[in-house]
Protein backbone atom coordinates (compact mmCIF):
# COMPACT_ATOMS: atom_id res chain seq x y z
CA UNK A 1 0.00 0.00 0.00
CA UNK A 2 1.38 3.44 -1.07
CA UNK A 3 1.25 6.40 1.55
CA UNK A 4 1.11 9.39 -0.72
CA UNK A 5 -0.73 9.79 -4.08
CA UNK A 6 2.47 11.63 -5.21
CA UNK A 7 3.67 7.70 -4.40
CA UNK A 8 1.67 5.98 -7.28
CA UNK A 9 1.70 8.57 -9.86
CA UNK A 10 5.62 8.26 -9.71
CA UNK A 11 5.56 4.65 -10.20
CA UNK A 12 3.00 4.80 -12.79
CA UNK A 13 4.94 7.96 -14.54
CA UNK A 14 8.41 6.98 -13.98
CA UNK A 15 7.51 3.25 -15.55
CA UNK A 16 5.54 4.41 -18.76
CA UNK A 17 7.76 8.34 -19.03
CA UNK A 18 10.89 7.90 -17.28
CA UNK A 19 12.61 10.68 -19.54
CA UNK A 20 9.95 12.96 -17.81
CA UNK A 21 12.10 13.51 -14.93
CA UNK A 22 14.71 16.38 -14.86
CA UNK A 23 15.78 17.83 -11.54
CA UNK A 24 12.44 20.25 -11.08
CA UNK A 25 9.80 17.42 -11.70
CA UNK A 26 11.87 14.76 -9.42
CA UNK A 27 12.18 17.25 -6.26
CA UNK A 28 8.27 17.79 -6.79
CA UNK A 29 7.47 14.09 -6.74
CA UNK A 30 10.28 14.21 -3.48
CA UNK A 31 8.35 16.73 -2.24
CA UNK A 32 5.07 15.14 -1.93
CA UNK A 33 6.10 11.77 -0.53
CA UNK A 34 7.78 13.54 1.70
CA UNK A 35 4.95 15.48 3.17
CA UNK A 36 2.29 12.82 2.75
CA UNK A 37 4.93 10.30 4.49
CA UNK A 38 5.18 13.28 7.88
CA UNK A 39 9.01 13.38 6.57
CA UNK A 40 9.07 9.80 6.88
CA UNK A 41 8.14 9.76 10.74
CA UNK A 42 5.07 7.75 9.87
CA UNK A 43 4.56 3.95 11.43
CA UNK A 44 3.12 3.07 8.15
CA UNK A 45 6.11 4.03 5.79
CA UNK A 46 7.31 0.69 4.02
CA UNK A 47 10.32 -0.03 2.04
CA UNK A 48 8.65 0.38 -0.82
CA UNK A 49 8.39 4.51 -0.14
CA UNK A 50 11.87 5.02 1.10
CA UNK A 51 12.89 2.72 -2.49
CA UNK A 52 10.59 5.35 -4.19
CA UNK A 53 11.89 8.41 -2.39
CA UNK A 54 15.76 7.15 -3.28
CA UNK A 55 14.84 6.50 -6.52
CA UNK A 56 13.56 10.21 -6.96
CA UNK A 57 17.16 11.29 -5.02
CA UNK A 58 19.36 9.90 -7.60
CA UNK A 59 16.76 11.31 -10.59
CA UNK A 60 18.05 14.61 -9.24
CA UNK A 61 15.54 15.58 -6.51
CA UNK A 62 16.84 18.57 -4.12
CA UNK A 63 17.01 16.94 -0.96
CA UNK A 64 17.87 19.62 0.98
CA UNK A 65 15.73 22.59 -0.82
CA UNK A 66 12.78 20.28 0.40
CA UNK A 67 14.80 20.11 3.95
CA UNK A 68 15.43 23.66 4.24
CA UNK A 69 11.82 25.01 3.17
CA UNK A 70 9.48 22.19 4.33
CA UNK A 71 11.58 21.14 7.35
CA UNK A 72 13.49 24.43 9.03
CA UNK A 73 11.69 26.76 8.23
CA UNK A 74 8.57 27.38 10.15
CA UNK A 75 6.43 31.06 9.52
CA UNK A 76 5.79 32.62 12.99
CA UNK A 77 2.07 31.78 12.68
CA UNK A 78 3.00 28.47 12.53
CA UNK A 79 5.52 27.72 15.29
CA UNK A 80 2.38 29.47 17.26
CA UNK A 81 0.13 27.37 16.26
CA UNK A 82 2.25 23.90 16.69
CA UNK A 83 2.69 25.53 20.26
CA UNK A 84 -1.34 25.86 20.99
CA UNK A 85 -1.85 22.10 20.00
CA UNK A 86 1.14 21.18 22.12
CA UNK A 87 -0.40 22.99 25.04
CA UNK A 88 -3.63 21.14 24.38
CA UNK A 89 -2.44 17.83 24.46
CA UNK A 90 -3.20 15.37 27.68
CA UNK A 91 -0.16 12.72 28.39
CA UNK A 92 -2.16 9.74 28.60
CA UNK A 93 -0.24 6.87 30.76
Amino acid sequence: MSISACEIVFEITNKWWPKLYDKDVATYFYLGITSDSGNFLFEDDHVRTFTNALKLLKLGADKDTIVNNLIRKRSLNAVRFLKLLLNRVEQKE
